[in-house]
């Protein structure tokens, strides 16, 4: 039996800095992909805040638009105010799901988006209550209720 019986000198084995590299490695990638969830539970949160803001601004639109013009009627899935002795309209659009504020009712005047991602949109009038219930594109439920005069 010889001295050297467990020695090969050819046999590969991992170096000590060999070893270090790959932990360094795998620590970076789990570093990496923590940074990314933590990114997008950020912007899932972010998007939830953008969407109550967005809620938030078409309602103090509305009440503006009420404020500055004549209740006129509601009709299907319209708001029908006359402003200064000219007709507008505030409509839900549900091809590109959104509510639009329009010229008025004959006149084919541009048109202007007041707020995006609306699956449906009910809009009623009851004892000088107009009262708007619109379901948004991420499943929340909203609602708007004014008194006209």
């Amino acid at each position: 039996m010889s001295k050297y019986m467990f020695y090969h000198p050819r046999l590969q084995a991992f170096t000590l800095l060999e070893a270090l590299v790959a932990l360094l490695v795998i620590s970076g990638s789990c570093l990496l992909f923590q940074a990314l969830t933590l990114l997008l539970f950020q912007d899932i949160r972010y998007q939830e805040r953008a969407s109550n803001q967005d809620w938030l601004l078409f309602t103090a639109h509305m009440e503006q638009e009420f404020l500055e013009a004549h209740f006129d009627a509601v009709s299907d899935h319209e708001i029908y105010l006359d402003q200064k002795g000219k007709g507008q309209k505030i409509a839900y659009w549900p091809k590109q799901a959104e509510i639009r504020k329009t010229g008025g009712r004959n006149q084919n005047q541009g048109s202007q988006t007041l707020l995006f991602g609306v699956q449906s949109m009910e809009v009623e009038e009851r004892s000088g209550l107009v009262q708007l219930r619109a379901v948004l594109a991420d499943g929340k439920e909203r609602k708007w209720v004014y008194r006209v005069d």
